[in-house]
């Protein structure tokens, strides 16, 4: 991460949320988490931009991931310089909209869309 913000604007990574901890561990399943979490990843990372890509959002921990979120926003001004990244399994669950929209308010997000998907609905439309 040192390394990467002397030489980049913007740095993406995987994280994992553990509900047991209300904690994110960086790395990318299936691969064993090695045990950083990411506290320690944000203190490396200084003021470069960042782009989460979050690999386990569900109904079940949407509130515990946005208000962990929200706390180390307080200590990292993330809401500002990072982006996340949600699956598309998360699409078409049961979350109400409003609830999402208040739980993500001024968060920046992307959507993963697989090429399959994508080309779908292309030619359905």
């Amino acid at each position: 991460m040192r390394e990467a913000t002397l030489l980049l604007p913007c740095v993406e990574f995987d994280a994992v949320f553990d509900p047991a901890t209300s904690s994110f561990h960086v790395y990318h399943p299936p691969d064993p988490d090695p045990g950083l979490d990411l506290d320690t990843y944000l203190s490396w990372a200084g003021p470069v931009r960042l782009w989460m890509d979050l690999k386990n959002l569900d109904e079940a921990n949407l509130d515990r991931v946005f208000a962990s979120l929200v706390k180390l926003d307080a200590k990292y001004v993330l809401k500002q310089r990072m982006v996340i990244e949600i699956g598309p399994d998360f699409l078409g669950r049961k979350v109400p909209a409003d609830h999402f929209r208040r739980l993500t308010e001024g968060w920046r997000l992307s959507l993963y869309l697989p090429t399959e998907q994508a080309c779908v609905a292309a030619i359905l439309r």
